[in-house]
């Protein structure tokens, strides 16, 4: 009997194997333009935790809890075919964004007959829960754990009438159901995991765009933050429409239990905190980002409310981009150091730049969820020269990563960075307190080169949007709003339609021709309207600084700039130039120490130049 068992094993293991392979070469067959996703769930497990390089085998019996309700059923018997098909309320109406159903698929998941055993208990990830957003026009895949005795047994999962099956290896498990489905707003959706005595349901599951908003303190503040400090808010409480279809789960480096230790390279296999997807409310909006529940809003504005969002919130205040890194990538890249107390440190701030950790313990439980997107506001810490120097190449490589992780159909998901605004110190004869002030121009300038690295990326400038010299809390500006609307715009450039990259930003820089004597630099441009411009009007173009061998803005330099042609500025200095850069002066606003735009009136994004 053991044998048969074990062949039986062995044979479902071969299928799911071509079963995946399968899966993955239907992908092209898709006509949903749009196929990204971030889902969660919930089960009552404990957290599992693991290092890399040894897996955890520790497995929890399923229980039922307000999240996901677990009930017995009578068994289950699957059939040897399903033919993919979207229901009526799939489909979305009076929308600007192409939604067309995609089209029926033969089989491609992994059904299991009924010679194989169902597992008798399991566990889904916490990931999951009612609630949630599971992203359109990606295949949806569901995961948990067992416990080893258990091993060479089936699981199931349905959602909207298309099913899977998994077979339990090692203790673990994951189902890819191989359907990419059009958003779906309507409620009353279940996804379901099951055997033929137990049933998992997640409720009122919808289906539309997932987006992870991650970064630091200005991604952290709070909605909370924004309506104690906005004069002229552009959003208050009275705006809050409750049947939006927005989900948020909020993850943060501020939810920690303590355990497990941050700085090493353990994982965290499942969700650190007992968060759970929520629907903004009047009792809970407060706590959430501004930054992200705004973009929500203005996609849910745009889109008539067809296309259900989520954002998964991923903030840690103050940390640097180590802070983010994988085990992987930060082995590869040596982003960080081991110190001799045994944890995993920034190569910069190593009193306070604990590394890993935000990857690890909060981003890693995602892995497998897919996204339409990420919205990025971070790297204020990387403002020092030699930090400034390799985060692009290290933000491209986390970028690149994610993308492989996260998504099976779409892996080239728009990802979105927005620029600093300006930032000023404190003025003089101010009184109060003011928080750290941060250089932030070179790393603003710098991280306006993302695109040239990163395909299929994005800068929301903002240059042009914080002006108050005088608010104590500078660094974190309350332009949230206005920033969100530059997302949208982005998203609506990469996603959903309705406007061209040249109504949503400005100028972009493509190309730099320094003459031999390094005297001269020819500047091309793209995305400049009808011609390049000046916000006043003027024929002087200010905000240009020119850089020296040392990587570094010559102290010494004195440079005219001219707009030469529609798409074309002409750079010259009485000294040599070894490169040139764009509103890199933290200080600078645009209309006044800057003023590069296109012939709309959109600001130029700031960039930094070097070649040695």
């Amino acid at each position: 009997m053991k044998r048969y068992i074990k062949l039986i094993s062995i044979i479902c293991s071969v299928i799911m194997l071509l079963s995946l392979f399968a899966c993955d070469s239907s992908k092209n067959e898709s006509k949903s333009e749009i196929t990204t996703v971030t889902s969660e769930v919930e089960s009552t497990s404990e957290i599992e935790t693991t290092t890399e390089t040894e897996p955890s085998t520790e497995t929890e019996e399923n229980t039922s809890s307000d999240e996901a309700t677990s009930t017995d059923t009578e068994p289950v018997t699957e059939t040897e075919s399903v033919t993919e098909t979207e229901s009526e309320e799939s489909s979305t109406e009076e929308t600007s964004v192409d939604t067309s159903e995609t089209e029926t698929e033969s089989l491609t998941s992994l059904i299991l007959g009924d010679e194989v055993e169902y597992a008798g208990s399991f566990t889904v990830s916490k990931v999951f829960n009612n609630d949630m957003v599971l992203q359109r026009g990606e295949y949806i895949r569901v995961w948990g754990w067992a416990d080893e005795s258990e091993n060479g047994k089936k699981i199931s999962a349905e959602f909207l009438g298309a099913k899977a099956d998994a077979i339990i290896e090692n203790g673990e498990w994951e189902i890819t159901i191989c359907t990419a489905f059009d958003a779906n707003k309507e409620l009353g959706n279940s996804l379901t995991v099951y055997t033929d005595t137990t049933t998992v349901s997640f409720d009122n599951v919808l289906v539309g765009d997932v987006f992870m908003v991650i970064g630091q303190s200005n991604v952290q503040y709070s909605i909370n933050e924004y309506l104690g400090y906005n004069p002229d808010p552009k959003w208050t409480l009275d705006d809050l429409n409750e049947d939006a279809l927005i989900r948020i789960i909020y993850n943060s480096n501020t939810d920690s239990t303590g355990y497990p230790k941050r700085g090493t390279t353990e994982v965290c296999k499942d969700l650190v905190s007992g968060n759970k997807w929520e629907i903004p409310t009047q009792n809970n909006i407060r706590k959430y980002t501004a930054l992200g529940y705004f973009f929500a809003n203005e996609i849910i504005e745009r889109t008539n409310n067809e296309i259900p969002v989520g954002i998964i919130q991923m903030s840690a205040s103050g940390r640097p981009l180590c802070t983010f890194m994988p085990n992987e990538l930060a082995d590869k890249y040596q982003s960080d150091f081991l110190d001799t107390d045994g944890i995993y440190k920034g190569n910069y701030h190593k009193d306070n730049a604990i590394a890993r950790y935000m990857y690890n313990h909060y981003m890693y439980a995602y892995e497998r969820m897919p996204l339409a997107g990420i919205v990025w506001n971070q790297g204020e810490p990387e403002s020092p020269a030699e930090l400034s120097t390799v985060y692009v190449e290290r933000f491209t490589a986390l970028m690149s990563y994610m993308r492989d992780k996260h998504n099976i159909v779409n892996k080239e998901f728009p990802v979105i960075v927005v620029e600093f605004p300006t930032t000023y110190s404190k003025p003089e004869g101010y009184e109060g307190a003011w928080p750290q002030y941060l250089d932030t121009g070179r790393i603003r300038a710098t991280m306006g080169m993302i695109p040239d690295s990163l395909s299929n990326s994005y800068i929301a400038v903002c240059s042009d949007l914080w002006a108050d010299e005088t608010h104590y809390n500078n660094i974190h500006p309350s332009c949230k709003y206005s920033q969100a609307e530059r997302v949208a715009d982005l998203a609506q450039v990469a996603i959903y339609g309705g406007k061209t990259l040249d109504e949503a930003t400005g100028p972009i820089l493509e190309s730099v021709e320094i003459s031999e004597d390094q005297k001269t630099i020819v500047l091309k441009f793209t995305n400049v309207g009808e011609g390049l411009a000046t916000s006043d009007g003027g024929t002087a173009v200010k905000g240009f600084e020119p850089l020296i061998r040392k990587n570094a803005i010559d102290p010494k330099g004195s440079i005219t700039a001219e707009i030469t042609a529609t798409d074309t500025i002409t750079i010259t200095s009485t000294r040599a130039m070894s490169g040139i850069a764009y509103n890199c002066i933290t200080g600078n606003f645009y209309g006044d120490e800057i003023n590069l735009c296109d012939s709309f009136g959109n600001p130029a994004r700031a960039f930094w130049y070097f070649h040695p």
